[in-house]
């Protein structure tokens, strides 16, 4: 989800033709149901709640259409999003990013590993390059502090640092 979200974003602030996002993770089939575009059509609600409590500017039927009991995030949204397997565990780098979403990953990882993937994405952000990571992810790494800056604690976003 959050990669439409961020693609909502961008829509809206007349960026999206400027950007290229990428959604990973581990899992295949999970992967391939965020390609689809499908979600339920009850979590609608919520993430319409969810859209006009940010800001959202338009309509938010605007980015899907239903179709049965589903949603579907329209086409438009997917132009620009490349997804990819890819295992923060065993993979390098992905490429040179501006800002890496990672939400509530790694609360599922022991410390080295942590440490691991903080060390990947400094690899993997531009300098000065946005890090947002989950509310429930323990920030207990001096790896985290060697490579990012605190831009927001309060909502977890770093700025990695030289």
């Amino acid at each position: 989800e959050e990669v439409y979200s961020m693609a909502i974003l961008l829509t809206e602030l007349e960026l999206y033709s400027y950007s290229r996002l990428y959604a990973t993770d581990f899992n295949v089939a999970i992967l391939e149901r965020a390609m689809e575009g499908i979600c339920p059509l009850g979590e609608m609600s919520r993430n319409i709640s969810n859209y006009q409590s940010a800001g959202g500017r338009g309509d938010f039927s605007d980015y899907y259409h239903a179709r049965y009991e589903h949603a579907v995030m329209s086409n438009g949204l997917k132009e620009n999003i490349v997804f990819a397997e890819h295992d923060l565990a065993i993979h390098d780098s992905f490429g040179e990013m501006n800002m890496i979403v990672c939400r509530n990953v790694m609360i599922y990882f022991n410390q080295s590993l942590k440490d691991r993937v903080f060390q990947l994405f400094s690899e993997s952000l531009d300098e000065g390059g946005i890090l947002c990571l989950g509310s429930h992810e323990s920030l207990q790494s001096g790896v985290l502090n060697q490579y990012f800056e605190p831009l927001y604690p309060e909502q977890r976003i770093y700025r990695k640092i030289a």
